[in-house]
């Protein structure tokens, strides 16, 4: 196994730990978001596609990775519920 390799794995446990209770929101957001849109003809310019993509797209940042739990996993979670909300409400 290259070095690299060992390295980006520890890499990636280091910023897993403290994060598992976000992850599993990010993740179904995730897979809503393009089971929703992947096989849809969107508008990219599109408000609600954009709001869409924003919510996804901010709630994984890597904040909430790196801090551990607290505010700003709480602030993730957040921004899954809502990305959730956008998608059942302008993609029914």
């Amino acid at each position: 196994m290259p070095d690299w390799w060992r390295w980006g794995s520890r890499s990636f446990l280091c910023t897993v730990r403290g994060y598992e209770s976000v992850l599993g929101p990010l993740q179904a957001l995730s897979a809503r978001f393009h089971r929703t849109l992947d096989h849809r003809a969107v508008d990219p310019g599109r408000p609600a596609y954009r709001n869409a993509l924003f919510h996804r797209l901010v709630a994984q940042t890597s904040c909430s990775r790196y801090l551990g739990e607290g505010r700003f996993t709480e602030y993730a979670r957040e921004l899954c519920r809502r990305g959730q909300a956008i998608l059942d409400h302008d993609f029914p």
